[in-house]
C-alpha cells in the first residue's frame, strides 16, 4: 500500500499548526530574552531582524515544511513500524536528529554558545513530538482497493 498523500497534506498542515502554536509561545515568551542575547552577541542588529514580517513568515513557512517532512517520514515507516504515536515520536526524533546536528555545527563554530543549543534542543523536541503526533493522528493509510 502507497503513502497517502492527500493525508500527508493534511496531517502536515495539522503539524505545521502544532509547530508554529509551540513556536510561538517559547520563541515570544518562553526564551525570547535568550535568543535576544545569543542573536546580539552574534550581530548586533540581528535580533532586531527576528521581529521583521519577512522573518517571521519564513518561519511559519518553515514550520509548515517541517510538519510536512514529519507526516511524510510517519507515512513512510509506518509499515515497519505500525500507526501510532510510538512511530510519530520516532519521526520526531529523526527529524530533531538532523536538525540537532545542523545546529551543533553552528555552535561548534563559535556563532552559538552550547547552552543555547541544549535550550533550544529540548524546546525542539517537544516542538516535534507534539507536532508529529498531532500530523500521525490525522495520517491514514489509503484505502485498500475492492
Amino acid at each position: 500500500m502507497g503513502i497517502n498523500y492527500t493525508r500527508v497534506v493534511t496531517g502536515g498542515l495539522a503539524a505545521g499548526v502544532v509547530l508554529n502554536v509551540v513556536d510561538f509561545i517559547v520563541n515570544n515568551w518562553l526564551l525570547k530574552a535568550t535568543y535576544e542575547r545569543e542573536f546580539t552577541a552574534l550581530n548586533a542588529g540581528l535580533a532586531k531582524n527576528m521581529e521583521s514580517v519577512n522573518t517571521m513568515i519564513a518561519f511559519i513557512v518553515c514550520d509548515f515544511i517541517t510538519g510536512f517532512l514529519l507526516v511524510w517520514l510517519y507515512a513512510a515507516i509506518r509499515p515497519r513500524f505500525g500507526p501510532g504515536g510510538r512511530t510519530s515520536l520516532y519521526s520526531a526524533i529523526l527529524i530533531w536528529l538532523v536538525q540537532g546536528v545542523v545546529f551543533a555545527s553552528l555552535c561548534a563554530l563559535g556563532m552559538f554558545s552550547w547552552n543555547f543549543f541544549f535550550v533550544g534542543a529540548v524546546a525542539t523536541f517537544v516542538s516535534l513530538v507534539l507536532g508529529a503526533y498531532a500530523g500521525g493522528m490525522v495520517y491514514s493509510e489509503a484505502p485498500a482497493p475492492a
